[in-house]
C-alpha cells in the first residue's frame, strides 16, 4: 500500500510543530551519506539548522512544506521545514511504505 498525496504546498508556521522529515534527514547524515555527498551551497545551511537547539521542531516564522496524506484508509497531515523537504525531495529520502 502506497501513500496518496491528496494536497501539498508551503505554509508559514505561526506556531510551533514537530517536524514529520527530521527523523529521515537525522537517519541520512548518521549513515554517512551526507559526509561523502557534497551539497554545493547547501553545506552551511544544514550545519546552521542542525546547530538549532530543536532541529527537530518547526518554528514560528519558518516555512514548511505540509502535505495532507491518505495512508490505508487514515487521513494524515505531513510536516516538514522547507529546506528539508527539498533535500527529501533531492535525493529521494522518503521512507518506502
Amino acid at each position: 500500500m502506497s501513500i496518496e498525496v491528496i494536497y501539498n504546498d508551503v505554509h508559514k508556521a505561526r506556531k510551533i510543530y514537530f517536524d514529520d522529515g527530521w527523523e529521515d534527514i537525522n537517519e541520512w547524515m548518521r549513515s554517512g551519506y551526507y559526509s561523502f555527498k557534497k551539497i554545493e551551497g547547501m553545506d552551511q545551511l544544514i550545519l546552521e539548522e542542525m546547530a538549532d537547539n530543536q532541529p527537530s521542531r518547526i518554528q514560528p516564522g519558518q516555512l514548511y512544506q505540509r502535505q495532507f496524506n491518505k495512508y490505508e484508509g487514515d487521513a494524515e497531515v505531513w510536516r516538514t521545514k522547507k529546506f528539508f523537504y527539498e533535500i527529501m525531495c533531492k535525493y529521494d529520502l522518503f521512507p518506502e511504505y
